[in-house]
């Protein structure tokens, strides 16, 4: 017996079928969550939003030491915390 486009059919066509359907929701599944991945924009610890403003200056303290920012807006941005 012949199937689509002159390819014999040997009675098992879904044997084919249902692995070659698991392949492409398995391919889905995994480009959705690649593309739905957040970019990191560099190493960052995790960040605890309730620690108060001590963390707020130490994450200061580290953007400054690691160049990020300059002394002027560090010293801004350290007043605006409320340090001396």
């Amino acid at each position: 017996m012949m199937g689509m486009y002159g390819f014999p059919v040997i009675g098992g066509g879904w044997l084919y079928g249902v692995p070659a359907a698991v392949v492409v929701v398995l391919a889905a599944v995994l480009l959705m969550r690649l593309l739905s991945r957040r970019p990191h924009s560099g190493h960052h610890p995790a960040v605890d939003r309730n620690a108060g403003s001590s963390t707020a200056i130490q994450i200061l303290e580290e953007r400054y030491a690691r160049g990020e920012i300059r002394a002027e807006e560090y010293q801004e941005r350290l007043k605006t915390l409320g340090s001396p």
